[in-house]
C-alpha cells in the first residue's frame, strides 16, 4: 500500500459530523459503521443542563465501553461512559457532569451532575467533574447491573474526607438509576493488608485513574486503582499502594505497596522494594479466572540500571507480584529495554497485555509497542508490511487499548501524514483502525470489537 492509497483509504472513511468539532464517536464492531456520541455545540435534550450546549472535549477525553449480549439481562447492550462540560452562562460554576451513552438508542443518560446532592450527607454537593474519565462495567446475570465508577470531590464535606471513588448503578435492560454511593472515601477505613489495621484512605486527587472489568458470563466485576493511605504505622516511605477490588466477595486486596519487596525474581535484585506510586499512575485490571493488575513500577534499593519495570500483580496480602518486563531485559526488536518512565502506557485483558517501551542498542527501533512480551506491534522509525515501506512514528501517548480477541488500538503517524488511529491483529499487522479522520485518539474497545474514540 503506497502513500496515496493509505491516505485515500482513511480520508474516504472520514466521519463527517465530527470533522469540524471536538467530540466522541462510537463504532459498531459488527457493521463497521461509526456514529457520533456527542460533539461540542450539541444541545442537551433533557435532564442535566437541558437546553445548554456541550463545550469542547479536551485532548485527554475518552469514553470507556462495555457490552453484554442478549440473554437474561434482556437485549444486547453496549454502553459508554464519559464526562462533559456545558456552556451555561447562568451557572458558570456548576456545568460539568458524568454521563452514560446507550449505543442501541443513542440516548445520553445523566449519571451525576456538578452541584447535585451527594450520598455523603445533607448539605454536600458534587464538585467539578472536568477532566474526569469514568469507567463503565456491566455486571451480567443474575445482577444485570451497569456500574459507572468515578473519582469525585464533594463540596460541603470536611476537608479530610471530601474526595473518594464513587459509583452509580443502573438496572438492565431499562437503565433505571438504582443506587449512587461511595466505595472508598478519604478519611474512611477499610484499607487492605499489609497496610495496618486502623489506617485510612488519603486524598484521592483529580488525576486518580480507575479501571474496571467484567467477568464475562460470571455476573462479577473487578476494580483497580492507585491510592494513598494514612494513619498509625504508615510513613512517607510506605503510604501508597495499588489495589484490586473483587465484587463477588466484596474483598479488597493490595496488589503492590510502596516499601514492600518487589517479589519479582528477575527484577531488580535482592533487597529492592517498590518506590512511591505516583498519583496519576494508570493501573489496568484484568480477569483471567484470578484478577490481576498491570502497571509500571519503580524500585529502590536495587541497581539503578534496572530499577523500572512493567509488573503484573495478583491479589495477595504480600508478595503477590510476578515480573513482566524490566529495564535492561532483551526487547523483541533487538537491543535492551531502556528506563520505563512514569508516563509509560499499559493496557490488558484476560489474555493480552500491551505496553509502550523505549529501546537502546537495537538495530533501529527506539520506541515500540509490545504485546505479550514477544510481539512488536509498532516500531518507531520502521516500516510495517501492511503499510508498505512507509516509516512510522509513535507519539508520546499512543493511547493503548486491547480486548480479549487480541485487537490492539493505538495512535501513530505514517510518514508525511498527521497522527491517526490504527489497529493491530496477528493476521493483518497494523492497519487503519476505523472510519474516522486523522487526529482521533484515546480509543477504547470492548470484547465484541465495539469501540469509541475522541475526535478529531
Amino acid at each position: 500500500m503506497n502513500r496515496r492509497q493509505l491516505f485515500g483509504l482513511v480520508i474516504a472513511l472520514a466521519a463527517p459530523r465530527l470533522a469540524s468539532a471536538e467530540g466522541l464517536i462510537y463504532r459498531d464492531g459488527a457493521t463497521g459503521l461509526s456514529k457520533a456520541i456527542v460533539s461540542s455545540g450539541d444541545t442537551k435534550a433533557a435532564g442535566l443542563c437541558v437546553g445548554s450546549t456541550f463545550a469542547g472535549f479536551p485532548i485527554s477525553a475518552k469514553a470507556t465501553i462495555d457490552s453484554v449480549g442478549a440473554g437474561p439481562c434482556g437485549t444486547a447492550k453496549t454502553l459508554a461512559s464519559f464526562s462533559a462540560k456545558f456552556k451555561v452562562p447562568a451557572l458558570p460554576s456548576a456545568n460539568t457532569g458524568i454521563f452514560l451513552y446507550d449505543a442501541a438508542t443513542g440516548a445520553i443518560i445523566d449519571v451525576v451532575g456538578e452541584g447535585d446532592p451527594t450520598p455523603l450527607g445533607a448539605g454536600t454537593t458534587w464538585g467539578d467533574f472536568g477532566g474526569n474519565n469514568p469507567a463503565v462495567v456491566i455486571e451480567e446475570a443474575p445482577a444485570c447491573i451497569a456500574h459507572v465508577f468515578f473519582r469525585a470531590k464533594v463540596e460541603g464535606a470536611p476537608a479530610a474526607s471530601d474526595t473518594g471513588i464513587f459509583a452509580a448503578r443502573f438496572s438492565l435492560p431499562g437503565l433505571a438509576l438504582v443506587w449512587t454511593g461511595a466505595y472508598f472515601v478519604e478519611g474512611g477505613g477499610g484499607t487492605a493488608l499489609p497496610f495496618p489495621a486502623g489506617s485510612v484512605w488519603g486524598d484521592f486527587p483529580a488525576s486518580t485513574k480507575i479501571d474496571a472489568v467484567s467477568g464475562a458470563g460470571s455476573g462479577t466485576f473487578k476494580l483497580g486503582f492507585r491510592a494513598q493511605v494514612t494513619g498509625a504505622g504508615v510513613t512517607n516511605s510506605n503510604d501508597t499502594g495499588l489495589f484490586l477490588y473483587r465484587d463477588e466477595s466484596e474483598a479488597l486486596y493490595t496488589a503492590a505497596r510502596e516499601g514492600d519487596p518487589t517479589c519479582v525474581p528477575t527484577w531488580p535484585g535482592g533487597g529492592a522494594v517498590f518506590d512511591d506510586f505516583p498519583a496519576s499512575l494508570p493501573v489496568v485490571v484484568a480477569d483471567a479466572g484470578v484478577p490481576f493488575a498491570m502497571f509500571r513500577a519503580k524500585s529502590r534499593g536495587g541497581p539503578m540500571a534496572s530499577d523500572t519495570a512493567i509488573v503484573v500483580a495478583y491479589p495477595a496480602p504480600t508478595c503477590g507480584t510476578v515480573g513482566a518486563a524490566s529495564e535492561n531485559d532483551l526487547a523483541p526488536v533487538g537491543g535492551l529495554y531502556a528506563d520505563f518512565p512514569a508516563s509509560t502506557k499499559v493496557a490488558t485483558t484476560g489474555g493480552y497485555g500491551v505496553f509502550t517501551a523505549r529501546v537502546t542498542g537495537g538495530p533501529g527501533a527506539t520506541k515500540v509497542l509490545v504485546l505479550n512480551l514477544t510481539t512488536a506491534v509498532a516500531r518507531q522509525g520502521m516500516p510495517d508490511s501492511a503499510l508498505g515501506a512507509l516509516p512510522i512514528s509513535l507519539p508520546a501517548d499512543p493511547g493503548l487499548t486491547v480486548n480479549d480477541a487480541g485487537t490492539v488500538m493505538f495512535n501513530m503517524t505514517v510518514s508525511g501524514y498527521p497522527t491517526g488511529l490504527f489497529a493491530y491483529n496477528s493476521g493483518l499487522g497494523v492497519v487503519p483502525a476505523q472510519a474516522v479522520t486523522f487526529g482521533c485518539r484515546n480509543a477504547q474497545i470492548d470484547d465484541l470489537g465495539n469501540s469509541t474514540a475522541r475526535c478529531p
